[in-house]
């Protein structure tokens, strides 16, 4: 059973990711075409904000899923009601307070951008709509993850999820052929929210009918790590959403709608890479609360093996393709030049150092080391602001990402200490090995995009440009893989067979 979840909630979330990755990048060209550069950053800025507000209840959701995993693996559904019964009474609060902070941002800001091509009330009425969905995501979608995310069933958090993405670019698609009010634009994104969140709440309530006690005895249940997981999702947001906050202040709000192509890229691989973690992590969290230290490292292996074959093959056709992918991309935008190389390398580095941290960093949520973490996110996230600021200011735009790259490295190394000291089982051993070897082939794969600078004028032609950079890398790992993973790629496709042989079974049946 747990494979076979873990295998349809990867399998899902892929395909969510898939849609997700070509609807974000076909329907920001036609909104750059139709309103301009500045209605798209807008958009890209008021999401980054909104994002950060939303941390307030950060920690919440990640300490409740941890609590969650005992009671789920001995079936204790009076544990299970109260932290429930816990977390629906946090969020009752949280979402009003989410919703004043956002209003109050948003005025803000709705003063600052204001020019003649934004008035103030349009740019206050975009945040306002995009707080009521984030407000309807906060409080329904993370109640549901708190309980079914344990359960081994996120493939049905992703069901509506891809249902969002729907509605959200059905209703986009309407808005830019009749070339409606940019506000429609928030108003799609909405409507899309609120389709999520109506179907999450119908499989949480089927999934806990008659075994969740709405009035548990113990009402008053305390989630430990909570505040040091909030501290924690606030630094690591805080760094990831600096960069279109800084550029929207200090440089400009068209500028934020260059920045956005480019971290459509890395945010695209970080989702993929957190899907292979967020896939597995419930098993993960459960054998580490009823398996043996050596069942749990090779499950970390090959958890592992996957992050990096995905972030090595998503790095190099990056580190290749990107400047290409730009250049098509913006090819009949006149308003801004959108051609920036040395920020295409710096998402080619951030996707590998991403690859590197995101291979280990869930051990430490599962084992609840939320304290330590909590400073090294802190201390780099900070630090990692100020070097950013501080570089876009000297050098431009594109070095707005030197402080991102510092924040990964450091929480990376340090983590990495942090598990050595206390994860008893937890072994260096190829670690090293598979991060050479994606940064070797990253590099190769630029290196090889300036050497020869391919000319390529058609979007047929960059896609065969990525089958074949995508295959070539896929041969390599392959041969990697035969000559030094044998255990582990043995023990993944172990895995896949018990899967599919589960689920002909129960076809059968």
């Amino acid at each position: 059973m747990r494979s076979k979840n873990a295998f349809r909630n990867l399998i899902l979330y892929f395909i969510y990711e898939i849609l997700v990755f070509a609807m974000g990048i076909i329907f920001p060209r036609f909104i750059i075409l139709t309103y301009g550069s500045e209605i798209n950053g807008l958009s890209s800025t008021i999401t980054r904000i909104l994002s950060l507000i939303n941390l307030i209840q950060a920690g919440a959701v990640g300490a409740a899923i941890f609590q969650m995993f005992k009671p789920v693996a001995e079936n204790d559904y009076e544990t299970q009601s109260s932290i429930m019964y816990t977390s629906r009474k946090f969020y009752n609060k949280i979402t009003i307070v989410y919703l004043v902070i956002a209003t109050a941002v948003g005025i803000i800001f709705a003063f600052r951008l204001n020019n003649d091509n934004l008035s103030f009330v349009y740019v206050l009425l975009s945040f306002f709509i995009l707080a009521i969905n984030g407000a309807a995501i906060l409080f329904f979608n993370s109640i549901c993850d708190i309980y079914i995310s344990p359960h081994q069933k996120r493939y049905l958090l992703t069901i509506s999820s891809i249902a969002n993405q729907v509605v959200n670019y059905s209703i986009l698609t309407i808005v830019l052929i009749f070339k409606l009010h940019f506000l429609f634009i928030f108003v799609a994104i909405l409507c899309g929210g609120i389709t999520s969140a109506i179907l999450n709440t119908i499989f949480y309530k089927k999934m806990s009918k008659g075994l969740i006690n709405k009035n548990p005895a113990n009402k008053n249940y305390k989630i430990p790590g909570k505040s040091y997981l909030m501290m924690s999702s606030v630094g690591s947001e805080a760094i990831t959403a600096s960069p279109t906050i800084i550029i929207t202040t200090f440089i400009g709000l068209a500028y934020s709608s260059v920045f956005s192509i480019y971290a459509l890229i890395y945010t695209s691989a970080k989702t993929i890479l957190n899907s292979i973690q967020l896939s597995f992590s419930a098993i993960f969290g459960n054998l580490v609360k009823t398996s043996n230290n050596e069942k749990i490292r090779e499950t970390h292996s090959c958890i592992e093996l996957m992050t990096f074959i995905m972030g090595t093959v998503f790095s190099c056709g990056v580190g290749f393709l990107l400047i290409p992918f730009v250049k098509l991309y913006t090819k009949e935008v006149t308003d801004i030049n959108y051609i920036y190389p040395l920020l295409a390398i710096f998402v080619s580095i951030y996707i590998v150092i991403f690859t590197f941290r995101t291979s280990f960093s869930y051990v430490a949520t599962v084992y609840g080391l939320f304290k330590k973490t909590c400073y090294i996110v802190l201390f780099f996230g900070i630090s990692g602001i100020v070097i950013s600021i501080v570089s876009a200011l000297i050098w431009g735009m594109p070095f707005v990402m030197i402080g991102l790259l510092y924040n990964q490295l450091g929480c990376s190394i340090a983590t990495l200490f942090v598990l050595k000291k206390d994860v008893g089982w937890f072994k260096f051993k190829k670690l090293f090995i598979r991060l050479s070897l994606l940064i070797v082939l990253t590099a190769v794969s630029i290196i090889l995009y300036f050497v020869f600078q391919p000319l390529i004028s058609r979007w047929l032609i960059w896609a065969l440009y990525g089958i074949i950079c995508v295959s070539i890398t896929f041969v390599i790992l392959l041969i990697y893989c035969s000559i030094f993973e044998r255990k582990e790629i043995k023990l993944l496709f172990g895995y896949f067979i018990n899967f599919v042989r589960k689920k002909n079974k129960n076809e059968e049946i």
